[in-house]
């Protein structure tokens, strides 16, 4: 992010010092519901931050779902959840009951990515130039592949999950376990 702060000086991180993720999006509802799907536009390994704003029954609706794992998960307001966004089809369930829900949304977009790797250019900035900018795209594109395996490298196998939360949280607290959907 810092070579693209430095290649235009007008663009400002959201949040300094609390957050690395350059985009957000607030639903600001007042009943807010999204239906499954996936954030195919973000980086592919990247995580969203998805935060329950609102006053509402958590233990009665908006469940939290997380449609692959078939799980679903009472997602309470004030609440935060991580997940790989582009890769995990997620949304939640509608409110039964009165109550307000919003939330708020941080994410790092793929296309930021690309435009650093093309030199602060878009690939079809590259194109268009043709020459040598065409043979850089050519070049940062072959490096797709390896840079998603990479990403995807660094995210916790199964049988890591619990020593990498102690790890990480360094805490006893138990974490919220998920409702089967099975």
């Amino acid at each position: 992010m810092e070579v693209l702060y430095g290649f235009n000086n007008a663009l400002k991180p959201n949040f300094r010092g609390y957050s690395t993720l350059p985009a957000c999006s607030f639903n600001l509802g007042p009943r807010t519901v999204t239906n499954n799907h996936l954030d195919n536009l973000n980086m592919a390994h990247g995580l969203c931050c998805i935060t329950a704003l609102g006053d509402f029954k958590y233990r009665k609706d908006a469940l939290f779902i997380l449609f692959v794992l078939k799980k679903a998960v009472r997602f309470r307001p004030g609440c935060t959840i991580i997940i790989p966004s582009s890769v995990i089809e997620h949304g939640n369930t509608a409110m039964n009951h009165r109550g307000i829900r919003l939330s708020f949304t941080q994410y790092f977009p793929g296309n930021i990515i690309h435009f650093v790797d093309y030199g602060c250019a878009t690939g079809t900035d590259l194109l268009r130039i043709g020459g040598e900018h065409s043979l850089r795209r050519q070049a940062v594109d072959e490096k797709e592949a390896e840079r998603l395996q990479d990403g995807i490298g660094r995210f916790s196998k199964f049988v890591e999950l619990e020593k990498d939360r102690r790890d990480m949280f360094q805490t006893p607290n138990e974490v919220q376990r998920p409702i089967s959907l099975t």
